[in-house]
């Protein structure tokens, strides 16, 4: 039996890690969780702005719990990518990851006053 003949030197198979896209992956959602937060509070807020009138917090609290998580999740994301730089590389990790994650911090920050504000109505 005869084996083929061997690839040119020119033709080279690509290697992508699949470590490297999940960073990457995680970065990008750590950057786009806070631009997704947004909007989502301030169509809520429109929406539940009635149900406040009546004295029903209930909905508050729903949507600080989803913003909350959608920002930890973001967050915690962002340390993940950090933390793959140091395995696959800093290129389109590392800016990305580092402003989502403070971007996320200072935002979790606000939804923990605000939760602490509406506890505060809640138990009056």
């Amino acid at each position: 039996m005869t084996q083929p003949p061997p690839l040119p030197p020119h033709v080279v198979t690509p290697e992508f890690p699949r470590k490297r896209t999940s960073a990457v992956s995680a970065a990008k959602f750590s950057l786009w969780a806070p631009v997704l937060t947004i909007p989502l509070n301030l169509v809520t807020a429109v929406v539940l702005n009635s149900a406040q009138a009546s004295g029903t917090y209930l909905g508050s609290v729903v949507q600080s719990g989803v913003t909350a998580l959608v920002i930890v999740a973001g967050f915690c994301l962002g340390g993940f990518a950090l933390w793959q730089t140091g395995k696959v590389g800093r290129e389109g990790i590392w800016g990305r990851a580092v402003a989502g994650v403070v971007i996320n911090c200072v935002l979790l920050i606000g939804v923990a006053f605000a939760a602490v504000k509406i506890i505060q109505r809640l138990s009056h």
